[in-house]
């Protein structure tokens, strides 16, 4: 579900500031109107009363009023005695929702008389229309340029780069490539993450093409052996010492070959993220097992194995038996690059730095040279020139440690060799 960021939040704001701007003035100008009107129809009316009046006390008898207010058409008038009895009126529009009233006390002949007077509201409203005309045609105008402005903002800012952004992602499926395109606000952060994505599935497809070559040269060289020893076998003239070595040649390729698919299965595992067991671990307890497992394992290669622990009791949440193939994997990396028979050495360090545990396991063996150091544990890769069955040992290494929320990394060793770097957060960052 996309949500409405902050840009696309200011430009709906800014809309709806000038639409309730435009609303707000569009009403203030007809009350203003409707104000002046009210303001000389009372002003009128204090006039006309206090003519009224005037001329009504002027007269000799109360019988000449209805005659005298015959002369006020313009007005409706009506006048009660004290006790609130009409004595005389003029009206001549009835509708009095949309008028203003004016109540004034007079004396006359001794007695005291109210004259009610109203006029209506839109008698003097035509004198003003121009004025609103005016205004409500200049209200029209400022209201297109208002439309007009959103639609250029709401375009620019949310559509076009919407419209962009579609183009890239048709053209990527029509040819496979994506350009980068810097756009602002959350349209940039999606194409970000898009263009991440497609560089993240090419890179992913070269590694699942290099797997398959490497995969297709691994295997086709024992089988090559396998066939060419096969054939070797359906000939009669050969004995039987011959066929014995001949079927153990086979058998021998035909374990290389079902290895290789095992440790391929197994990466395929480790890659999708398998499920794991993590349990609270101390490190003491995971530093042992490895001393325990590999000390005389190591030493039958003749290797000299040493054991360093700085930890203080820290503890880590971990699966222990995948723990366990890393550690395998890294020490059958060693085994199998030592060159000196004689003194062949693999140092194993515990430390804790930063709320991290860091392991080292560094050997004196034949290492790997500077620009490959980063590559080492891509799948298949290899430093034998002669290009021997190539493993997927330290791949696998990489995605156990990333699935615990670790890193692993390589490094010259000060011991001549190479010198693998693990870090694994203690448990008290999962707290």
């Amino acid at each position: 579900m996309i949500k409405v960021r902050k840009n696309n939040l200011i430009v709906l704001v800014i809309l709806l500031f000038f639409i309730s701007l435009f609303i707000f003035s569009y009403n203030f100008s007809v009350r203003m109107v409707v104000s002046n009107v009210s303001e000389d129809n009372r002003q009128l009316l204090q006039h006309k009363n206090t003519q009224i009046i005037s001329v009504l006390q002027e007269s000799k008898s109360r019988k000449e009023w209805e005659k005298i207010l015959l002369d006020y058409e313009d007005v409706n008038v009506i006048i009660e005695n004290s006790k609130g009895k009409i004595v005389a009126k003029n009206i001549k529009d009835t509708d009095f929702s949309e008028s203003i009233t004016q109540r004034k006390q007079f004396d006359f002949q001794e007695k005291t008389y109210t004259i009610i007077s109203s006029v209506h509201l839109l008698n003097n409203f035509s004198e003003h229309m121009g004025s609103l005309i005016n205004f409500i045609i200049m209200e029209f105008i400022v209201g297109v340029f208002i439309l007009l402005a959103s639609i250029t903002i709401m375009y620019l800012f949310i559509i076009r780069p919407y419209k962009a952004f579609y183009d890239s992602m048709e053209e990527y499926e029509k040819s496979g490539k994506i350009v980068k395109r810097t756009f602002k606000g959350y349209v940039g952060k999606i194409y970000n993450r898009f263009f991440a994505l497609t560089k993240n599935l090419e890179a992913n497809e070269k590694k699942q093409k290099r797997i398959i070559a490497s995969i297709s040269h691994d295997i086709k060289t024992p089988l090559t052996s396998i066939m060419g020893y096969t054939e070797r076998l359906s000939k009669d003239n050969i004995s039987e010492d011959r066929k014995k070595r001949y079927l153990e040649t086979i058998y021998s390729k035909a374990v290389e070959i079902r290895r290789l698919v095992d440790e391929f299965d197994e990466f395929l595992s480790y890659n999708s993220l398998g499920q794991t067991e993590k349990e609270i671990l101390k490190l003491s307890s995971v530093f042992e097992s490895l001393r325990k497992e590999y000390e005389d394992e190591l030493s039958s290669y003749g290797v000299s194995a040493e054991f360093i622990s700085e930890e203080n009791g820290e503890e880590i949440l971990a699966d222990r038996k995948k723990l366990s193939r890393v550690f395998g994997n890294i020490i059958g990396n060693s085994v199998k690059h030592f060159d000196d028979e004689k003194n062949k050495k693999i140092r194993f360090k515990l430390s804790v730095n930063k709320k991290e545990a860091v392991i080292t396991v560094s050997d004196n063996g034949r290492g790997v040279k500077e620009e490959n150091l980063e590559v080492i544990f891509e799948p298949f890769y290899t430093s034998d020139k002669g290009r021997k069955v190539a493993g997927l040992g330290l791949s696998i290494c990489r995605e156990i440690i990333e699935n615990h929320g670790g890193q692993i990394f390589a490094r010259k060793s000060d011991m001549g060799g190479l010198e693998i770097v693990i870090s694994l957060p203690v448990y008290s960052l999962f707290d």
